[in-house]
């Protein structure tokens, strides 16, 4: 198994074609073939996506579970190729991952409450 991002996979997606790799992101709806749209993340060294962080784009997963919008998931899958898909208003080809595991990770718990304060002051005597 190997930690992959997907924009290294799609420069050469039949180098690894047939492989299990590991990506993730945030799940998001399923594509007109019901397969599970992914909003790419990079993953840290325990395979948890940094969801604070920008992706590479989509990747679709042929899986039969189902996971609300915004779930941060690892998917390990074995790479199928690409699929053709309209979804972001204009026909792309997307990395296709047939799923042998998905972890699915909590969601966050929102911004921090942090309220960032500034003072000014005059020091010294007059």
């Amino acid at each position: 198994m190997q930690i992959q991002n997907l924009s290294t996979v799609m420069k050469d997606v039949d180098r690894f074609r047939g492989k299990k790799i590991l990506l993730g992101g945030l799940a998001g709806g399923t594509s007109s073939d019901k397969l599970l749209i992914v909003s790419e993340k990079p993953l840290d060294i325990t395979g948890k996506p940094q969801t604070y962080l920008p992706g590479n784009g989509y990747f679709l997963v042929d899986t039969s579970s189902e996971y609300s919008g915004g779930t941060p998931i690892s998917v390990f899958g074995e790479v199928v190729g690409t699929r053709e898909e309209d979804f972001e208003g204009g026909k792309k080809k997307y990395l296709l991952l047939k799923s042998i595991e998905i972890y699915q990770w909590e969601k966050p718990k929102g911004c921090l409450n942090f309220t960032p304060m500034i003072s000014i002051g005059i020091e010294g005597t007059l």
